[in-house]
């Protein structure tokens, strides 16, 4: 048996030849069976930055072939156009691939932790349609553990790495660690708006007001952010009551200007306001951190954060490759001890059927000889058959290679 594995990622491929690859969540179950007709065990990892296959085969050739025809067939590609995109692991290279997919550290953030969780849903997509084995659903499972136990004994997913979680981080130091009941004012229906807000009220349970210049984005937006929408000629009567303020127009000027804060603050006695302005160009007069009470970031300040994070998740790297090597390793091992077992069954095989076939032979001129004699040869002759195979089993076991145990059992036993 042999594992593979065949993909590209953010890496390798540029996001048009992505998403002609990305497998459809919905038509899964379809391409697991198709996968299933040229694989003796496949699993998919589909995600918006890699599509991987995942198979276990007995011809590694034939097997590359077949998942390069699959990945090439589900894109409508041509071959020409996908092979140098396209990566092929197999085996220790193969296994130390997945355990670095479910470590994080093969990802475009360093250390993100939604991977595991995409990891875990290949593996039951594969267990439920049944396109996987014993030995790939171990493997997958290992997989999951390695990612756990990286997360658990570094720091690699540690300290935000996005613009909305580090808005976040931001919200809750400066309102005591907590959102509850604080008042969130989102400027724009844009995506980049989106996600820090939901990012925030899932950190507690804050009033969200939505404004935007279309009314009827704002109220879609607001609905699914369980808040309420506001004209945008009421953009001053909201800042007034907001405690936190993200920005996210895409307009070409200020949308907030110094003396506009200058005057809310003074309705607010000076009660302290975050804004936070994720908008380039900017939305927010930088200007506005010199009132009281007021703390701005802007995208250059969330990204200054971002980047003195993943710093720290870079110290951790050499950390998280040290366990993922040990653990490759390990999984090896194992999975080298099944191709073995059958190769020394075979060798014990063929030596117990010339064993017996010679003892019969010689007992049967040994007419007079007694029953307990015949036991004692028998005896005898199992204990040098087994003396004889034990450095050639131990050479099995310790073979680094397929072809090292190929080459042993041929050289000692014609198999």
């Amino acid at each position: 048996m042999f594992l593979l594995v065949a993909g590209l990622n953010h890496k390798t491929a540029p996001l048009e030849l992505r998403e002609k690859v990305s497998l459809n969540h919905g038509q899964l179950a379809e391409h697991l069976r198709e996968l299933s007709e040229c694989v003796d065990q496949g699993a998919i990892l589909s995600t918006c930055n890699r599509t991987e296959v995942y198979a276990v085969v007995e011809e590694p050739h034939v097997g590359a072939r077949a998942l390069r025809h699959f990945l090439t067939q589900t894109g409508d590609l041509l071959p020409e156009d996908l092979a140098p995109h396209l990566y092929l692991y197999s085996q220790r290279d193969a296994v130390r691939h997945l355990f670095s997919v479910a470590s994080g550290i093969d990802s475009m953030v360093l250390g993100e932790s939604e991977v595991l969780g995409q990891v875990r849903g290949a593996l039951e997509s594969a267990e439920i349609i049944g396109t996987s084995g014993t030995e790939l659903s171990r493997f997958l499972r290992q997989a999951i553990s390695v990612g756990r136990e990286v997360r658990d004994k570094t720091g690699i997913n540690r300290n935000r790495v996005s613009v909305s979680s580090v808005g976040v981080d931001l919200a809750k130091s400066q309102f005591g660690g907590t959102l509850d009941s604080r008042r969130i004012l989102l400027i724009s229906a844009g995506e980049a708006g989106k996600l820090t807000a939901k990012a925030l009220t899932d950190c507690g349970n804050p009033d969200v007001i939505v404004t935007s210049r279309t009314y009827n984005k704002a109220v879609s937006l607001a609905d699914q952010l369980g808040g309420k929408a506001m004209p945008f000629s009421q953009l001053e009567e909201a800042l007034a009551n907001a405690d936190i303020v993200i920005s996210s127009t895409g307009a070409p000027h200020f949308v907030l200007h110094h003396d506009m804060v200058e005057q809310i603050m003074q309705q607010r006695a000076n009660a302290p306001l975050l804004l936070i302005d994720i908008a380039v160009p900017r939305d927010i007069d930088p200007m506005v951190r010199q009132i009281k009470g007021v703390s701005l970031h802007d995208i250059g300040d969330l990204e200054a954060v971002i980047q003195d994070n993943l710093k720290e998740r870079e110290k951790e790297l050499d950390k998280a490759t040290a366990i993922i090597d040990s653990e490759t390793t390990r999984f090896v091992s194992w999975w080298d001890s099944l191709q073995v077992a059958p190769m020394i069954n075979m060798m014990r095989q063929r030596a117990e059927t010339v064993r017996r076939a010679e003892l019969e032979k010689t007992l049967a001129k040994l007419k007079t000889i007694s029953d307990a004699d015949r036991e004692a040869i028998d005896v005898m002759t199992r204990s040098i058959v087994n003396k004889m195979l034990h450095h050639p089993t131990m050479a099995l076991k310790e073979a680094s290679s397929d072809q090292d145990r190929l080459d042993v059992m041929r050289c000692l036993f014609d198999v």
